[in-house]
């Protein structure tokens, strides 16, 4: 007799994965459909890579005209959260940011 095989996700693990389950589809009708039903794993010692991008941003509007008040606004951002910025990079019309959150909740604000 076979063996059953491990739950990869398992229900006990430290960083939650398989925890929160999103409803599936009713009658056969999902307007989710293809998209993910599994809570998202997060780990708070792992750090995130972010783009913010602005589609109006440019010309006269491209971030890169106000670098450093983007930059003192994202720093500030960062300390009133708790958030430890590790990378910034200001590309005219986004912003990528790799980052390091407290928790999920700060991670949403």
């Amino acid at each position: 007799m076979r063996k059953k095989q491990l739950d990869f996700f398992s229900k006990q693990s430290p960083y939650g994965y398989g925890k929160t389950e999103y409803g599936g589809a009713q009658n056969g009708k999902d307007r989710r459909s293809g998209k993910r039903k599994v809570q998202r794993p997060f780990d708070r010692n792992k750090p995130l890579f972010l783009t913010l991008k602005a589609s109006c941003a440019k010309g006269k509007l491209s971030m890169r005209n106000r670098d450093v008040a983007i930059k003192t606004l994202v720093d500030d951002v960062a300390s009133r959260t708790g958030t430890k910025l590790h990378n910034y990079s200001n590309n005219g019309n986004h912003l990528h940011l790799v980052a390091t959150f407290r928790s999920r909740l700060a991670f949403q604000k």
